[in-house]
Formats: C-alpha cells, sequence, structure tokens
C-alpha cells in the first residue's frame, strides 16, 4: 500500500487527503485546500486568455449573456490568476517563517537518554 500512495501524483494525494470524513481539519489541510482554491481560482482565470483568442465575441454573446468583451474578460482574468498566485507565495513564505519561529521557541531536539546497561 506505501508503494502505491508514493507513486501518486503529489495533486492526487492533495485531492484524496481533502476528501476524508475526519471532523475537525488540520492546519496543514485547511493551507492545503486553500492554495487548491487559489491555483483553480488562477487556472480559471488564465483560461480566458484562449476562450477570447480563438472565439470572436458575438459567438461569447450567445452563450453567456453577461459576456463582459473579450478586452475586459483578459484583463479581470489576468488579474485572478495575478493575484491567486501572489497570495499563494506569500501564503508559503508565511508558513516557512512562522515554523522556523516555532522551531526555534522551541530550542534544540531533545537528546534521548541511552538505558544503562546493566
Amino acid at each position: 500500500e506505501q508503494e502505491e500512495i508514493r507513486s501518486r501524483s503529489a495533486t492526487w494525494q492533495l485531492v484524496e487527503g481533502l476528501g476524508s470524513c475526519d471532523p475537525p481539519l488540520s492546519e496543514d489541510r485547511r493551507e492545503r485546500a486553500f492554495v487548491l482554491a487559489l491555483n483553480a481560482v488562477a487556472f480559471l482565470g488564465y483560461g480566458f486568455f484562449p476562450v477570447t483568442f480563438f472565439c470572436a465575441d458575438p459567438s461569447l454573446k450567445q452563450w453567456v449573456p453577461a459576456w463582459p468583451g473579450a478586452d475586459a474578460a483578459q484583463y479581470w482574468g489576468n488579474l485572478a490568476g495575478d493575484a491567486a498566485w501572489t497570495v499563494e507565495s506569500a501564503l508559503l513564505m508565511w508558513r516557512r517563517r512562522c515554523s522556523c519561529r516555532r522551531r526555534a521557541r522551541r530550542g534544540p531536539p531533545r537528546r534521548r537518554r541511552m538505558p544503562r546497561p546493566r
């Protein structure tokens, strides 16, 4: 079973870990869920470029009545993607900084006492 877990991709492990039924979400799971949501926002935001490049505005107006236009969609999509990736990197740097502080507060790891020979 361990080999099977190691062979899966990191994203698949992340998605499987979010689907477990443990009532309280640990801090690590909450952070992973937030990062996954940020990456989904970035994917959708940056996904507007190919849509606006390959489809004409009038045809998009037929499918999406509230279509703002190609220029506005590209602008807001890029803004959403850039903002999501900026927040994600800031979150990961802040977490690393906090974990370093926690380690410093705890002090060096304690050494185990060796049992005395009889």
